[in-house]
């Protein structure tokens, strides 16, 4: 249900998916053109293919490189309007240090994401999405062990592979169908985490910020299991929509399941959103989210349980970006933390660079484990767009009571993130 243009407004989107020369996930937010809603957007990497920019990157830091890509832009604008074609690549490593035995990290993830328009009528649209995902840790530790050699119940960044170091993925295959702008569906593999709880500022470790409270509505109990087949049914306008959905609860990761859909293993979801000045400079989207998960097995963590996540952002002038979200679950509870909130902004022209992003948050987390602390922390980022095709971004995370400290340690966590799209 993700937008759909027409004429002029097709040509922006078709250059907006160009931005995969350069951050692909990350400049989505400058030159945005004022529309009215068409359908609910998809959020995480799909960003990238719905809201955008009308040109290349401005003032890239080292100007726009030595491969030229303006017919490149060109030639994606006539696919876009042609063929109805967005898709881009990226590629996304990043490392990272710990202050606790000077221990180190670092992953990559190879993403290709796409929407297809194949259905176009009067009255109706329908759109094929995928992504594809390749996730890599590039070093002895994942991120899960990394993390707990720091001390902390969260995730420093969002691309933990588990004991195989590597996971191959079909994050997102779905139909996408609408109707009269107004009321549509979405059927098929299901990302959880680009659907339910969305905030622009809060949903992409490869662009924005990176700890896991800061990437997702981490707290809630689907996001164990945050892919899997599903049906979402949605109405809306330009001011508010509403979404219910139910979609696999313990479906495998990494390609299309259907075992869990047959033991009738379900999660149910509700979401309302207010979004005024849609598009506009002063956009603002305010959502609360209702999950419940029923009974998937006899362990003491398969009962039924729900989660809430309530998620605010507020765009002032396009300039800046301000969010706050409260995720928590109760009964059946996540592994790591069962409730978060964070908050903070997000300069979107620092210094009047327009492709750079510069941000602030807080967080806080409670464990599941309830013999261990609280978490506070903060996380600092700048992305500097250095050409067309390359971004690189420092991060600082700071925590000033890891959870499984036992003597109140400060930690720190360094990342750089490279982005190169190909």
């Amino acid at each position: 249900m993700r937008k759909s243009r027409s004429g002029a407004r097709a040509s922006l989107v078709g250059l907006l998916v160009t931005c995969l020369c350069a951050d692909v996930w990350a400049d989505e937010d400058v030159n945005r053109v004022q529309s009215p809603r068409d359908s609910i957007d998809l959020g995480g990497r799909f960003r990238v293919l719905s809201e955008g920019r009308a040109m290349p990157h401005e003032r890239p830091h080292l100007g726009p490189g030595v491969i030229p890509t303006l017919r490149y832009f060109e030639w994606k604008v006539w696919v876009k309007e042609r063929h109805g074609l967005n898709y881009f690549f990226g590629y996304t490593p990043q490392v990272q240090l710990g202050s606790v035995d000077t221990t180190w990290h670092a992953n990559s993830e190879l993403d290709f994401v796409g929407g297809w328009d194949a259905l176009k009528r009067q009255r109706t649209k329908g759109t094929l999405d995928w992504w594809l995902r390749w996730n890599q840790t590039l070093s002895r530790l994942t991120t899960r062990q990394f993390s707990d050699t720091q001390l902390l119940a969260l995730e420093t960044n969002d691309g933990d592979t588990g004991s195989r170091h590597y996971e191959l993925s079909v994050a997102t295959l779905e139909w996408e169908q609408y109707f009269f702008d107004t009321v549509g569906f979405r059927i098929g593999q299901i990302n959880s985490q680009t659907t339910w709880g969305n905030n622009d500022f809060l949903d992409d470790d490869r662009s924005k910020f990176m700890a896991l409270p800061l990437t997702g509505p981490y707290g809630a109990a689907f996001m164990e299991a945050p892919i899997g087949l599903g049906l979402h049914l949605g109405v809306w306008n330009d001011w508010t929509y509403f979404v219910i959905g139910l979609q696999e609860a313990t479906a495998n990761q990494f390609y299309p399941d259907f075992q869990s859909l047959a033991r009738g293993d379900l999660a149910y979801f509700a979401e309302f959103a207010f979004t005024p000045d849609y598009l506009g400079p002063n956009e603002g989207a305010y959502r609360f989210t209702y999950s419940y998960i029923g009974r998937t097995g006899n362990g003491p963590n398969e009962g039924p349980g729900h989660s809430v996540v309530v998620s605010a952002q507020q765009r002032i002038i396009d300039r800046w970006g301000l969010f706050a979200r409260y995720t928590q679950s109760f009964k059946r509870l996540p592994e790591d933390f069962r409730l978060a909130v964070v908050a903070g902004f997000i300069h979107l022209q620092p210094f009047n660079f327009h492709s750079d992003k510069l941000g602030v948050a807080y967080i806080y987390d409670r464990p599941t484990d309830s013999t261990r602390k609280n978490e506070h922390g903060m996380e600092f980022f700048w992305r500097f767009q250095l050409t067309q095709l390359f971004s690189v971004t420092p991060d600082l995370q700071l925590y000033f009571t890891p959870a499984q400290s036992t003597d109140n340690n400060f930690g720190t966590v360094i990342t750089l993130r490279l982005q190169l799209a190909i």
